[in-house]
């Protein structure tokens, strides 16, 4: 029987079904510059080897990014941003795995960052995923590589529901899952993104503006309620080591920290292979935090990776100086 505390999250579902599964386009034209679809133009430069790729509907051109390893890669990381976020803002995280051995591979969602075409109106979690398994399997280059999923946000939310079985299956097992302050549990937001509300960096690595600012006029933020209580009560792979980053209680508004620490006690109560990093006071793009919490929760992920790669055990610092185990 569904608690009394998630029949938001199943009116959102039920609504979002209702106005968005169908993937099908809002009927007209939209005077709202979120709403409308998005012309292709050239490609900017970037510190990273971009391209596009049409996704599988014919219906929008997915921008993809990848940063490699200055030797052969060691593991593949595929990571997924946040919403009204693009994978390039997270240049710092990506150089740290990169310096580990890792190749990074990102692609951006509808309405985000240089992807081009249809709105993101026409897409729910589903279709996330599988735009990530059409990208891995684009972008792998040798079936034994270990492969990675990282998520920020939107995105954690998003790996998470992938290794809980959300999509068809990707071309390899995943080996390890880094999630960043992720939405498997959130406040409903309303108002819009800004930089001051995500970060207390004020120069954050950022390489564009945020869009689309207002996350409760597309359907996937309803469908996103939906997928977050999914994933608070289906089971994590038992073998699948995991890492979740936690923000500060009052600080991320985005996330709910407190929420969010209870479902990593919760999942390794059930058997999971999960560890804990608590910063306090972190702000929710808790990679991008300023001197010395970003720096530390870089370090911390690059750690990880290596470990699930070696197959070593991990182990998060026990002191909160600023990050610590829970």
């Amino acid at each position: 029987m569904k608690r009394p505390t998630q029949l938001v999250p199943l009116f959102a579902f039920l609504l979002a079904a209702a106005c968005g599964s169908s993937e099908e386009e809002p009927a007209g034209a939209s005077d709202d510059e979120d709403l409308r679809e998005v012309k292709c133009e050239a490609l900017p430069t970037s510190w990273m080897r971009t391209w596009r790729t049409p996704a599988d509907d014919g219906r929008v051109q997915l921008r993809v990014g990848e940063a490699r390893p200055a030797g052969t890669p060691i593991g593949d990381v595929l990571f997924f941003h946040g919403f009204s976020d693009r994978f390039d803002n997270h240049r710092p995280l990506f150089e740290e795995w990169t310096r580990r051995g890792f190749r990074v591979v990102s692609f951006e969602y509808p309405s985000h960052g240089e992807t081009c075409g249809r709105n993101l109106a026409a897409y729910l979690y589903p279709s996330l995923a599988r735009f990530a398994v059409q990208v891995e399997k684009e972008t792998a280059e040798d079936p034994r590589r270990p492969l990675l999923l990282a998520g920020w946000s939107m995105g954690g939310l998003l790996a998470t529901r992938i290794v809980q079985g959300l999509g068809d299956p990707l071309s390899r097992p995943v080996a390890g899952a880094m999630l960043l302050t992720p939405g498997v549990d959130v406040h409903v937001f309303l108002k819009e993104v800004s930089e001051t509300t995500l970060t207390r960096n004020p120069s954050p690595p950022h390489t564009g503006p945020i869009k689309p600012k207002r996350p409760a006029i597309f359907p996937i933020a309803l469908n996103l309620l939906y997928h977050a209580d999914q994933a608070r009560d289906a089971a994590l792979p038992g073998s699948l080591p995991v890492l979740t980053v936690v923000g500060g209680d009052a600080e991320d508004v985005y996330a709910k920290s407190p929420g969010l620490r209870s479902w990593v006690l919760k999942k390794r109560g059930e058997g999971a292979n999960i560890v804990g990093l608590g910063c306090a006071g972190g702000y929710h793009e808790i990679d991008n935090e300023p001197l010395p919490m970003g720096s530390q929760v870089r370090e911390e992920l690059g750690r990880f990776a290596e470990s699930v790669v070696k197959k070593t055990s991990y182990a998060a610092p026990a002191r909160q100086v600023p990050c610590g185990a829970f």
